[in-house]
């Protein structure tokens, strides 16, 4: 196999890792796709409370994955390790003592969210007294899941360690596509919220039994269930960090909706819930990135610092390429799709705060992946050391941005957050590749330009910005092209090519 010498990884690697990052794009993208058209219907049919309170089941059902504690992404950084310096005796062991814990972990979650359950429905849920009754029995039945849910987390850790990213995503997307497919089959039956949701617990244990059947398929020597206790600290002691990044990380994704029901109004949270949430799908293209480097990075920083170090600075690379063209058209055209998508009130109001946001969702999709480096590299505490410093801060610039600019002022302080958060992470993650700082001075160019790119939109008018959108557009493919793309791509069609002839010749 050929490889080239300034780029450490050989063409072939190269594709396989390409073709793990589109699998991810395939898991992720499909039931977005399937919920577009499934939503509508399913909406109508159950109305809007019954929905609403399974759209609370739907986010029940992702919260109770924090009760494993971090030990599933810990589990991936522990088995790509041995896996990497081809230690895999004690491989089995350890997966086995992960799970053992985790499934403890999901019963004990599964008795105190069953408690939880009259206070959910009766009291922090807002939700009609005529539904109590159905609402209990849906809520009953996601609290038996977790056990299931925590296990198959477990389990696709593992897969995912060892890189089978193809039979992750085929059973991910199956899983989100019945979640959504499930309650809308059921509706000509009975739109009982209960049934519904017991479409979702039952696609949970079959995905659990599918996730556990390839691994041990995936996982040699592995013949039985062996708790060993010296594996527990090291699973521990990632994990427990782990948890505090995991419970930090999405109370300050929302806390900006939180405080601006409470400080403003509903209609202010309408007004910057719909850009939030129409530009933050973007995350799906460094999240699928990530999630494949994060265990060939933990298989290489520790042997292979070069290979590490490419591998991070390619993703911060191919992902902003992919999602700045994105950006660049949504931060220009902001206005006029808001005010052709949802008249022109609307545009007036929440414009600014898309184009704000979007920066900022640029700016965090490229710190997914120091974020990931860091944490392959066993040191979780440094993202939640990061995390625990930024949120009091956080949260007092958010409290006076929204008092005296509103929710202009809460998109502003989102993104100045993801900003600061970003370099946080950039320089901890550059001492880990031995304080090289190449990746951050990249970093610091992309930022730059990708900033007057930005915001030299929002301050012209619209015949000059179509021109200013064009310049830059241009600019950006071709050095996006002969600086980054062009030398990967040719070697990728010569090793196409090369394959294509021997096939040929043979």
């Amino acid at each position: 196999m050929r490889t080239d010498k300034t780029s450490i990884l050989p063409i072939s690697a190269k594709v396989s890792l390409t073709r793990n990052i589109l699998w991810n794009f395939l898991g992720a993208g499909l039931p977005l796709l399937v919920g577009l058209v499934a939503i509508p219907p399913l909406l109508q049919g159950l109305g809007t409370d019954r929905f609403g309170v399974l759209a609370f089941g739907w986010m029940l059902v992702g919260y109770l994955s924090l009760f494993d504690l971090g030990f599933s992404r810990a589990l991936t950084q522990l088995v790509a390790q041995r896996l990497g310096a081809n230690n895999i005796k004690h491989i089995p062991e350890l997966i086995s003592t992960a799970i053992i814990l985790v499934s403890a972990f999901g019963v004990i979650g599964a008795v105190i969210v069953w408690l939880c359950v009259p206070l959910l429905v009766n009291g922090i849920f807002r939700i009609p007294p005529e539904l109590h009754s159905e609402a209990r029995a849906a809520f009953y039945l996601l609290a038996l899941s977790l056990p299931f849910v925590l296990s198959s987390t477990m389990f696709r850790a593992v897969l995912e360690a060892y890189q089978r990213f193809a039979i992750v995503n085929v059973i991910k997307a199956l899983l989100g596509i019945s979640m959504l497919l499930g309650p809308l089959l059921v509706l000509p039956l009975s739109n009982n919220l209960a049934l519904a949701v017991s479409t979702i617990v039952a696609a949970r244990m079959i995905v659990t039994i599918a996730f556990y059947r390839n691994c041990r398929k995936t996982v040699e020597g592995w013949r039985g269930y062996k708790f060993v206790k010296t594996h527990v600290r090291s699973l521990a002691k990632f994990g427990g960090w782990m948890t505090v990044s995991n419970i930090l990380g999405p109370a300050m994704v929302s806390m900006d909706r939180f405080l601006m029901g409470i400080l403003i109004s509903t209609t202010a949270v309408a007004y910057y819930s719909i850009p939030y949430e129409m530009v933050t799908k973007l995350w799906i293209v460094p999240a699928s990135t990530a999630s494949v480097l994060f265990p060939a990075l933990a298989a290489s920083i520790g042997k292979d610092v070069e290979r590490a170090r490419m591998l991070y600075r390619r993703g911060i690379e191919y992902n902003y390429l992919i999602l700045f063209p994105i950006v660049l058209t949504v931060v220009t055209f902001a206005k006029e799709g808001l005010n052709a998508w949802l008249g022109r009130d609307f545009a007036f109001q929440a414009a600014l705060v898309l184009q704000l946001l979007a920066l900022g969702v640029l700016i965090n999709s490229l710190a997914n992946f120091p974020f990931a480096l860091i944490q392959a590299n066993g040191r979780p505490d440094v993202t939640a050391r990061i995390h625990v410093i930024e949120l009091p801060f956080y949260l007092g610039a958010l409290w006076l941005g929204l008092q005296y600019f509103g929710i202009v002022g809460a998109a502003f302080v989102w993104t100045a957050r993801v900003l600061v958060d970003a370099i946080l992470l950039f320089v901890s993650a550059s001492r880990m590749l031995g304080g090289r700082w190449t990746t951050n001075k990249s970093l610091a160019t992309y930022v730059t330009v990708s900033t007057l790119a930005l915001v030299t939109p929002i301050l012209v008018s619209v015949a000059i910005k179509i021109q200013v959108f064009a310049v830059f557009l241009v600019a950006f493919l071709y050095a996006s092209w002969w600086i980054v793309l062009g030398k990967d791509m040719r070697e990728v069609a010569s090793w196409i090519f090369s394959i294509s002839k021997e096939g040929n010749e043979e």
